[in-house]
């Protein structure tokens, strides 16, 4: 089993190239402007984790904690055969560590997940202006895109698709959810 990798502050690009299998959550906290991470068009992270510890709580694949402006481009997310994936990419705030803002997906994947990529959940402050450009929720269980808590605003869903799922987007019972189709 590989260990958990966690990143920090200041990682300006990485370009992967082939599948990378993947037993834990990769963890970037406090990530400021400008990491970029793309990979050829058949590149992406195999999961081959469990779905949690407990199975009570749900992990992603890639968790951002309270990360600013990170682009991923030509990635893929699935589950290998006999595993289960929970998330696919999350983006939380966490109290003292700033706000959750501004990632963009473009040509990135999510499948066979429960939910593709989770917006929220963490703090009930800021997690805005997020795009999606030509991103696919293929077969997720749950929901494709889903956005939690009350402040999220400017999200932007260009060319996407989602298919299988009990909702292409879910945005729960939250009247400032701010959705802009492109």
């Amino acid at each position: 089993a590989t260990q958990a990798l966690i990143f920090s502050v200041g990682l300006p690009h990485f370009h992967f190239a082939g599948n990378y299998a993947i037993s834990d959550t990769i963890t970037f906290t406090g990530l400021l402007q400008d990491g970029l991470f793309t990979g050829d068009r058949a590149s992406g992270f195999v999961w081959i984790g469990t779905f949690d510890d407990t199975y009570t709580t749900p992990k992603p694949a890639i968790n951002l904690i309270s990360c600013q402006y990170s682009v991923w481009q030509n990635l893929s997310i699935v589950p290998a055969t006999g595993h289960q994936l929970a998330e696919g990419w999350r983006s939380i705030t966490q109290a003292g560590l700033g706000v959750a803002l501004a990632h963009r997906w473009e040509h990135c994947v999510v499948a066979l997940a429960e939910i593709g990529w989770r917006i929220g959940g963490g703090l009930d402050n800021n997690n805005d202006s997020h795009a999606w450009y030509s991103c696919l929720s293929f077969q997720n269980n749950y929901a494709g895109w889903t956005f939690e808590d009350s402040q999220i605003f400017g999200v932007t869903l260009f060319d996407c698709g989602a298919n299988g799922t009990q909702f292409i987007l879910n945005a729960g019972d939250y009247d400032n959810v701010g959705i802009a189709p492109g």
